[in-house]
């Protein structure tokens, strides 16, 4: 059976990126993302990534600004010193973890429209 791909499909939005109503699967159409798709775009991320995240434990605000990740972050990076690794992650735009990163010298290797990729290489 041949799809019909012929079909002008679009989703209706409210306001800052909300759904007004839960949309049908006939009102979308893939398009191309333009900047005020951003918030809705980082709202679904995040909804969808909170029950992993909180499951190890990031997304607890009682304990952020206390040096547990520099701690945790640090000790990784001995490690990885120790047998010669460099160590990569991926942040956010806006996150401002990237500056913590950046002290523990992290360099930024490439970017995407959501995530900067960072690098700390090895240290003797």
């Amino acid at each position: 059976m041949k799809e019909d791909n012929t079909k002008t499909l679009r989703a209706r939005t409210a306001p800052r990126g909300t759904m007004a109503r839960p949309p049908r699967e006939a009102e979308f159409r893939l398009r191309p993302a333009r900047p005020p798709d951003y918030y809705f775009a980082v709202t679904l991320y995040l909804d969808g990534a909170k029950r992993h995240l909180s499951k190890i434990g990031h997304l607890s605000a009682d304990f952020r600004g206390r040096g547990i990740g520099s701690r945790l972050l640090k000790d990784l990076l001995r490690r990885a010193d120790s047998i010669g690794k460099p160590v990569t992650l991926e942040v956010m735009h806006g996150n401002p973890a990237r500056r913590l990163y950046l002290r523990l010298g992290f360099r930024q290797t490439s970017q995407d429209a959501d995530k900067a990729q960072m690098m700390r290489r090895p240290r003797r």
